[in-house]
């Protein structure tokens, strides 16, 4: 047999046996897809995916909730994607997302286990990546007790000395107020957690909680290297305040706290079905997240309201007549006023459903097969609710959903409870529904109306006295921020100034 017979016959044979391989493989994948779906049900609608890559190359880096807008718009509020065979469903309605994430929760509480974070930078401490299970609901339950809605009244005083210190700095340096949002609502946080007071300006503290914003992946820039920095930092995070509270506790100097709050209770609670080493564990890990991550959507939706005040002058005046009606120009607004603003209570709903912190909500997990509406869901399916173009700027339920309107929020004189709350939609859904909503809406209740009843917030000027025109432009990123802008903060009368200072 010659060399180029032999050839033939083997290639023939290779494709013979490549074929009856497939054959085999795709029987094999066409019962385990027909046991998963024996209903036969199509897949949800959305675009034409290419072989093996999907639809990676449609979804665009920057501001992809404009894109999964735009296919909602065209398919309808429940929309299938595949990136490199991982199935994708995008909800965006709140219908939808009520449905599943809600109403079947127990099938959609799950997380993707991202392995860069994990296993690379070992953020698994945190249990918002966490996979849904016992050692989630430890951890979330812990973080309820000392950081959700109960817990979050006993903390106003803090929000007061930080919204007066913030009072403070717009009066020294007006036009650093993006540095001093981010200022203000760290130190809060970081005194919540761990009782420390920061410093003005730089403080350690602060700038380590910074690297919660882990830059996009650069092909060639050393993944292992990266991953080994942001590990070492992660560790930082996680360990050194926890540790200097320990220490503060065993010398008697410890201030209240929510870490020394959980130290104490480990150390008179041995009836727990945990050891003590698991119990700090737990403890290290609820307020590592609360430091990490407290402070970020706060940072944003003040910033954003600082930029509403601008374009929006006249919400900003009612806003200043009803303190002055309420509060009086001798003081400053207090969580006991509360109550008797809800002008500024409908600010703070407004700023949050306006340019939405975070447009994207974390993605969920189906951990099972699951029919809806006629079409198959696959498990190890991801589940992103899409809250900001399609829920929060539905205009059947906020009209005009470009405008800030807090009047939308109230009837009567009072906070509508028939408007959807922007919480609902802005901290997450269903049993990953963000636990410290309470403690953010305290911050931004206290330092809003603080800065409305002393400062006024207007465009900034060019050097020929005429405004500097603005316009809102959110970051694209897990946490949104506005882009950088300039605008006049300036005391309203020679009282504010002094009440300020005084303060």
């Amino acid at each position: 047999m010659s060399l180029q017979s032999y050839t033939v016959q083997a290639l023939i044979g290779g494709l013979v046996l490549t074929a009856v391989c497939t054959v085999v493989t795709q029987g094999r994948r066409w019962k385990q897809l027909r046991a998963a779906n024996p209903l036969d049900l199509p897949l949800p609608p959305g675009p034409k995916a290419l072989p093996i890559i999907g639809n990676l190359l449609e979804i665009p880096q920057d501001k992809p909730w404009l894109y999964y807008d735009g296919l909602l718009k065209k398919y309808g509020d429940v929309v299938y994607l595949n990136i490199f065979g991982l199935s994708m469903v995008i909800l965006g309605s709140a219908q939808a997302v009520s449905d599943l994430m809600e109403k079947r929760s127990s099938n959609y509480s799950d997380r993707f286990h991202p392995t860069m974070l994990n296993d690379v930078m070992k953020f698994d401490w945190m249990f918002v990546l966490m996979p849904y299970g016992e050692r989630w609901r430890r951890h979330r339950k812990t973080f309820k007790k000392y950081f959700g809605k109960r817990a979050a009244d006993q903390y106003r005083i803090v929000h007061d000395e930080q919204s007066r210190a913030l009072l403070r700095r717009l009066k020294d340096s007006p036009e650093q107020f993006f540095s001093h949002i981010r200022q203000a609502t760290g130190a809060t946080i970081m005194k919540i957690t761990y009782g420390f007071s920061v410093k003005d300006g730089n403080d350690k503290w602060i700038d380590l909680a910074e690297l919660r914003h882990v830059p996009a992946w650069v092909p060639g820039a050393g993944f292992q290297k990266v991953g080994a920095y942001y590990r070492q930092l992660a560790t930082a995070m996680l360990v050194e305040p926890f540790e200097m509270v320990k220490e503060t506790l065993r010398t008697g100097l410890a201030g209240p706290s929510a870490s020394a709050f959980m130290l104490e209770k480990i150390s008179t609670d041995p009836a727990s079905d945990l050891s003590i080493e698991e119990q700090e564990t737990i403890a290290r890990n609820c307020t590592a997240i609360a430091y990490a991550a407290g402070a970020d959507t706060t940072t944003s939706a003040l910033q954003t309201f600082f930029l509403a005040m601008v374009l929006y002058p006249e919400v900003q005046r009612k806003a200043q007549a009803t303190l002055d009606t309420v509060v009086g120009p001798t003081r400053l607004p207090t969580f006991d006023d509360r109550e008797a603003l809800p002008y500024i209570e409908a600010i703070v709903k407004e700023t949050l459903r306006w340019q939405l912190v975070a447009p994207l909500a974390a993605a969920h997990l189906a951990t099972d097969n699951d029919q809806y509406r006629g079409y198959h869901i696959p498990k190890g399916t991801l589940v992103i609710g899409v809250s900001l173009m399609s829920i929060l700027h539905n205009p059947d339920e906020f009209p005009e959903p470009e405008t800030f309107k807090p009047e939308r929020f109230l009837k009567d004189g009072h906070i509508d409870p028939d408007v959807r709350d922007p919480a609902t939609a802005a901290f997450g859904f269903g049993r990953r529904i963000c636990p410290g909503t309470a403690m953010a809406s305290n911050t931004l209740y206290s330092a809003i109306s603080c800065v409305l009843h002393t400062f006024s917030i207007s465009y900034a000027l060019d050097e020929n006295g005429l405004p500097v025109l603005i316009k809102p432009d959110m970051s694209t990123g897990i946490v949104s921020n506005p882009a950088p802008f300039s605008c006049t903060i300036k005391p309203r009368s020679a009282a504010a100034e002094l009440l300020v200072a005084n303060e």
